[in-house]
């Protein structure tokens, strides 16, 4: 029968023992790709001697893979699930060797993209894999707890990136675990990062090139391990279907949601506030952990709440948050420095609300069947992209004639999602 699977070949294996396994590559592979993008600006222009428009080029082929997610659901038709983790493992693999042993533009940018391709194939597989390893209402929770891995891996990739391009600074760190004087404490954290680290070639090249064989390593040790060929070969499908409308609108909406906050939230905070660039990444790093702690909120929610409420309340806050973000900016009250604090804060919240896509990738359980999971989701991911890219782009050029109104423009789209997200998701909590 169409959607029915053959388990045999994973009976050895628990559940639990599997979805461990994918979540160790999850981290490596986001560890690695967040390690290459921290210091891929600093590289290109340091080492490589790259101008801004060059680096361009290199970071406009790493949004091209994503475009084209929608395809890994017909690559996949002629191969098995694992071989799938290994295929995209030994991609990024590939990339980053390349990009530790080149200094031409050509080759840079074909890495860039090479790198792109390989997560952005292994992203799609991964949650795939999840969705088809975890049981009943687990599924939620299980994907909200995959999903939290990728902020998890930023984290530990930035401070990687301290400890072996800046270890002088983290000794001097000691003195910041004073908290009587929060204040003079941030003030002194400020001072300690305000220069960025240098990436010294050698010391990268010996990381990249580490962390290639790394990653082939233990793609094909924890693929093996997994063993999912029978159930690979019924996965490999793509078909665009109307019932899967509402899915593809929603993660369409999601892209435009972070397409718009990525492209105003640190841009007025940097312009407008001058906030430095440790400020910014004390930021990130503090970004990631919220990230981390709210995709595993939103997959405990998802075993307690319907799909649609908790679809509703995520997008309920963000909305807000965007007009927290038009009165702050909009000049209406005189905050001074304060509004930095504020603006920050709304930063963070929002990376905190940032898992609508354990929602909508979970309700697949529901809507979808097994041997469409990878198609599904590489659309969705290719509607993501579009929209994140498309408002990068608009909210680029409405920014002038709307100035801080253009934070509006989120908050729209956030009521759309849950206009949509009603009339679409399950009202009822998923059961075992």
């Amino acid at each position: 029968m169409a959607g029915e699977v053959d388990t045999s070949s994973t009976e050895n294996l628990p559940v639990n023992g599997r979805l461990f396994k994918i979540g160790v590559v999850y981290f490596a592979l986001f560890l690695a790709h967040s390690i290459w993008r921290i210091t891929l600006h600093n590289n290109a222009a340091n080492n490589f001697g790259l101008s801004e428009s060059q680096i361009g080029y290199v970071l406009s082929a790493t949004y091209i893979p994503g475009i084209f997610a929608f395809s890994i659901g017909l690559v996949a038709r002629g191969l098995q699930l694992y071989k799938l983790i290994v295929f995209a493992a030994l991609a990024l693999a590939v990339g980053m060797f390349m990009v530790s042993s080149t200094v031409e533009l050509t080759v840079l940018v074909f890495s860039a993209l090479l790198i792109a391709f390989g997560f952005t194939f292994f992203y799609t597989v991964a949650n795939s894999a999840c969705l088809l390893g975890s049981e009943g209402d687990r599924a939620s929770y299980d994907l909200g707890r995959l999903k939290s891995l990728g902020p998890l891996a930023g984290f530990f990739a930035a401070i990687i990136v301290l400890i072996l391009f800046a270890p002088a600074v983290l000794p001097q760190w000691s003195s910041l675990l004073d908290f009587s004087n929060p204040v003079g404490t941030l003030q002194e954290l400020i001072a300690k990062t305000q220069s960025a680290p240098e990436v010294d070639a050698l010391i990268l090249r010996n990381l990249l090139v580490t962390l290639s064989v790394f990653l082939v390593l233990l793609g094909i040790y924890v693929s093996y391990g997994i063993r999912l060929s029978r159930m690979g070969r019924t996965f490999g499908r793509f078909n665009i279907r109307r019932k899967l409308f509402s899915y593809y609108a929603l993660n369409f909406l999601a892209g435009s949601r972070s397409g718009i906050f990525q492209t105003f939230a640190l841009f007025v905070m940097v312009k407008h506030y001058h906030l430095p660039v440790s400020g910014t990444a004390i930021l990130v790093m503090a970004a990631h952990m919220c990230s981390f702690l709210g995709y595993r909120w939103v997959g405990m929610m998802l075993r307690r709440f319907s799909h649609r409420l908790v679809l509703t309340l995520i997008y309920a806050v963000v909305a807000l948050n965007f007009i927290g973000f038009w009165v702050l900016t909009s000049g209406t009250f005189d905050l001074g420095q304060g509004a930095v604090l504020g603006l920050g804060g709304l930063f963070l919240i929002d990376s905190f609300f940032f898992g609508a896509s354990v929602v909508t990738d979970s309700h697949l359980k529901l809507t979808s069947e097994p041997r469409d999971f990878i198609g599904d989701i590489g659309a969705g991911m290719t509607m993501f992209s579009i929209a994140a890219g498309l408002m990068s782009v608009v909210g680029s050029l409405l920014w002038e004639p709307l100035g801080s109104k253009a934070f509006l423009l989120g908050t729209m789209t956030c009521l759309l999602a849950m206009v949509v997200g009603h009339m679409s998701l399950s009202s009822q909590k998923t059961v075992d």
